[in-house]
């Protein structure tokens, strides 16, 4: 008599899964709808434009009004003695009661007196 012989094969299938990851970095702007770059607020303050009132600020420098409470921009007036909102002097000219004689202007109507000259109200 004659043994069966049995011819046991085994078959091992690897399979290898490559996953390729891109980065895109893209440069920070003044527009890009996040806060970074030391921008104070979303996209103003610190080295884009100054933010408006109400928005966050950590110096006057990023606030259009040139007034940072020290967390949010606050509204420019007409007694906040700063020189800002088109003043052409410390709260007076410009959008406030008009400057008295000696103080800085741009036009007469800056003037108390009506009459600005060489940069300064003039008496009459």
């Amino acid at each position: 008599p004659n043994p069966k012989k049995t011819l046991t094969t085994t078959t091992t299938t690897t399979t290898t899964t490559t996953t390729t990851t891109t980065t895109t970095t893209t440069a920070a702007t003044c527009q890009d709808g996040i806060i970074n770059q030391g921008e104070s607020d979303l996209d103003c303050g610190g080295p884009c434009a100054p933010c408006g009132d109400s928005l966050k600020c950590f110096i006057n420098a990023d606030c259009v009004s040139d007034i940072c409470t020290g967390v949010l921009c606050a509204a420019a007036t007409c007694q906040d003695g700063i020189i800002n909102q088109g003043e052409s002097d410390l709260d007076c000219g410009g959008p406030c009661a008009p400057c008295g004689d000696g103080l800085s202007c741009n036009t007469g109507a800056d003037c108390v007196s009506g009459f600005c000259t060489s940069g300064q109200c003039a008496g009459v």
